[in-house]
Parts: C-alpha cells; sequence; structure tokens
C-alpha cells in the first residue's frame, strides 16, 4: 500500500494491490463529524521520495494524507484480523468456511427474506430504493468496503446522516433504520455496524403535526384558483372532492377510475 498523488488530480489517494490487480481509494479526514477528501495544496515537488520544489502547504497536506493513509492501513489491517478471526470461530464450529455477504448484493436478498405475509408492491419498492442508495453510498464513499461485515458504526450513521439531509420526517427515517437494522441481523448481527450501533440505536420522536381543515370559504377559492391552472387543477380538485393524499391524487392511474359508476379506488 502507498500514498499516490496523480499528475492529473487534485487529490490524495491510497494505492492498494489487491488480488484482482490495483485499487486506488480516496483518502478523507474527519472535520466537525463529516468526512472531506483531502486535496493536494500547495506546490508540488517533482517526487514524493526527495519533495525538492515543495512549499509549506504542500507538506502540510502530504502530512495530512499520510495520517489518512495509515490510518487507513490500519483499518484494512484490523478488517483482515476480523475475517480471519471470524473464520476460525465458523470453521472451529461447523468445519465450514463462511461466505461473507457482499454490500451490493443486499437488495435483492432482503427481497428473498422469509415473511409470514407476501410484500406489498409500495414496501418492496421503498426497501430497494433505500437499500440501493446504501449500496451506492459505501461504493461512493468507501469503495474498499465489499463486504458486509466490513461496515463501520460511522459509516452507517453517515448514510443515515445522509438520509435526513434529503429531508425525511422523522417517521421515514425511523422506517430506515428499522430496515438497515432487520438487514444486518439477518445478514450480518456480528458486523461492527450493527453490535456498535444499529442494535442499540434510538428512533427519532415522531411528533403528530394537528392540522385545520380548509373552511368551505376556502375551498371554494382554492377551487376557484385552481381553474386557472391546467396541469394542477385535476390533482387540486381530485384531492378535495375524495381526500386522497398529495401523492395519490397525483400519481392516480385510469385504471383506478371508473367514471361509469363514479367510483375511484
Amino acid at each position: 500500500m502507498a500514498l499516490e498523488m496523480k499528475p492529473t488530480s487534485n487529490w490524495w489517494y491510497a494505492r492498494v494491490r489487491m488480488p484482482d490487480g490495483i485499487k486506488r481509494f480516496p483518502l478523507v479526514r474527519k472535520s466537525e463529524g463529516k468526512e472531506e477528501r483531502l486535496a493536494v495544496r500547495g506546490c508540488r515537488p517533482k517526487s514524493l521520495k526527495s519533495m525538492e520544489g515543495a512549499d509549506r502547504e504542500f507538506i502540510d497536506s502530504f502530512h495530512q494524507a499520510k495520517a489518512a493513509h495509515d490510518h487507513l492501513v490500519e483499518e484494512l489491517r484490523s478488517k483482515k484480523t476480523v475475517e480471519e478471526l471470524t473464520q476460525r470461530i465458523v470453521k472451529s464450529r461447523t468445519g465450514a468456511k463462511k461466505e461473507f455477504v457482499k454490500i451490493k448484493s443486499i437488495p435483492d436478498r432482503w427481497t428473498k427474506f422469509p415473511r409470514k405475509s407476501s410484500m406489498s408492491l409500495k414496501h418492496r419498492t421503498y426497501g430497494i430504493a433505500v437499500l440501493t442508495r446504501f449500496v451506492e453510498f459505501m461504493e461512493q464513499r468507501w469503495p474498499q468496503c465489499k463486504d458486509l461485515i466490513d461496515v463501520r458504526e460511522h459509516q452507517i450513521a453517515a448514510f443515515l446522516e445522509a438520509e435526513s439531509d434529503r429531508g425525511i420526517s422523522a417517521r421515514t427515517w425511523n422506517v430506515t433504520l428499522g430496515l438497515i437494522k432487520s438487514v444486518f441481523a439477518k445478514l450480518e448481527p456480528s458486523a461492527d455496524a450493527y453490535t456498535q450501533f444499529l442494535r442499540n440505536a434510538k428512533q427519532r420522536s415522531e411528533q403528530t403535526v394537528h392540522r385545520e381543515p380548509f373552511t368551505p370559504e376556502e375551498v371554494g377559492r382554492i377551487l376557484e384558483a385552481a381553474k386557472k391552472d391546467k396541469i394542477l387543477r385535476g390533482p387540486v380538485h381530485t384531492a378535495c372532492f375524495t381526500a386522497l393524499r398529495k401523492g395519490d391524487a397525483c400519481c392516480l392511474q385510469w385504471d383506478a377510475v371508473d367514471l361509469d359508476s363514479g367510483m375511484i379506488q
């Protein structure tokens, strides 16, 4: 493993020789609880070995990158140790080698979990969307993590924070937490992310918002204003006269509407 500065890039990388070839991982550091990539700053030297031509700013950025590089080395060594120990324990008990769960496989494996009743299309779509975002998040932020057992406490916390930054409600955040927790509990309960974070993670408080309904006069003014907008007129009328939620009114399909009997399902 080595520290690398690409001629065509403004970022520091760690170069690692893997079984399937050379891999390069962007180096990051934590700042105010968040991770940020380490940039190559200042005047670059001709070589990292001699540092000839480097200025003070470059040397500072080099030392930051070196510290991040050394931390990543220790993390990879720790991961190897964890995997080896897990393999020994499993082999001593069963005589078989443990197959680690790949992160990229969890959306598909989640859909195949045994359930008491069949999963609704809405729940399936939502779960796959969340888990796919998690897979993409890990691939972008920590591409060196391939197996579910590799995932650490701070990485799960960062994903949930990213979900929160999307503007989701406390209720949606809690559902996401429960989904991720169930995946780790069933597929990799020995992972650091589960034992150190997910297993005892607290749900957020779901504050009920009490809204006052529109008065008949206000509804009349809303319908009058909607007449001027060809796109919103249909959803606004549908919402007012059926009490459908916004999303249901906007996504209504013709096969759910029976004009002859005056019914919407």
